[in-house]
């Protein structure tokens, strides 16, 4: 005859433990300070209460404080995340800010030293510009009147000298007697004098 196989499993269902709740002697809950003694349970003799398990209910926000929210742990999480995330974009804006005004101080003295740049190069060219076209009337002078030259080239920029100092004359007379013209079509507004 065989006996029935039988399994003993360790992993059975333990049901939890009844809560019990204990008291301290008369002695020893009147050698607790009352300070302390008024943090923990007490009964209604004053006694503090010791339980075997913990309370079902933990919460400790008090029952007419309580909606449907996070936990504070939550909320103080968020709130330092949310701090961290603050300084970090202001140091990262900060950041933007001194690369951007750096680039555009490195943009403004690129063009500041393309623009001098540019300025030298069109003296340099007016100056060559300029010693071509001397050599070019000395040479030409030279070609027309010969050995004498030199001479003939001083009396004619004399004679131009002379012709422009007649013109800017002539520019500032005509330019006087415009006003004269504009001053005399305007009638002084002096008001009424008796006489």
């Amino acid at each position: 005859m065989q006996t029935p196989h039988t399994t003993h499993s360790s992993n059975a269902y333990n049901p939890p433990r009844t809560p019990e709740v204990y008291t301290l002697s008369e002695s020893a809950n009147l050698s607790i300070p009352a300070d302390i003694r008024s943090q923990f349970h007490q009964d209604e003799y004053g006694k503090v209460l010791f339980f075997t398990v913990p309370p079902n209910d933990v919460n400790p926000v008090p029952e007419d404080k309580r909606t449907l929210n996070h936990s504070l742990r939550y909320l103080a999480d968020k709130a330092r995340h949310k701090e961290e995330e603050t300084k970090k974009r202001n140091a990262r804006e900060a950041d933007l800010e001194a690369e951007a005004k750096e680039k555009f101080k490195r943009m403004k003295e690129d063009a500041e030293a393309k623009k001098q740049r540019l300025v030298d190069q069109k003296v340099v060219q007016i100056a060559t510009w300029v010693k071509k076209m001397d050599k070019g009337t000395d040479e030409l002078f030279q070609d027309l009147h010969g050995e004498n030259w030199k001479g003939v080239r001083e009396a004619e920029l004399c004679r131009l000298a002379l012709k422009q100092e007649e013109a800017h004359k002539k520019q500032r007379e005509h330019e006087k007697f415009l006003q004269r013209v504009r001053d005399s079509k305007e009638v002084p507004i002096t008001g009424f004098r008796w006489i």
